[in-house]
């Protein structure tokens, strides 16, 4: 099993979103934990589609905290 942890700093870059495809693509981790993506919960569901994983996680974000 493979497990993939990344720190985002925030999803909001033009390049988070292509760079974290192409490291899960490298990757291909079964389990892909995002921390500080500072992004609600329809912007994850965006991003589980894009990366073609079967479920998600996430807990929404409180101002600028998480």
């Amino acid at each position: 099993m493979k497990i993939l942890s990344w720190n985002c700093r925030g999803l909001s870059t033009p390049s988070a979103i292509p760079n974290l495809c192409n490291v899960a693509q490298g990757h291909q981790p079964d389990i892909l934990f995002l921390s500080e993506t500072l992004s609600k919960a329809p912007a994850m569901e965006r991003i589980r589609v894009k990366l073609n994983f079967n479920s998600c996680l996430s807990i929404d974000v409180e101002g600028r905290s998480g």
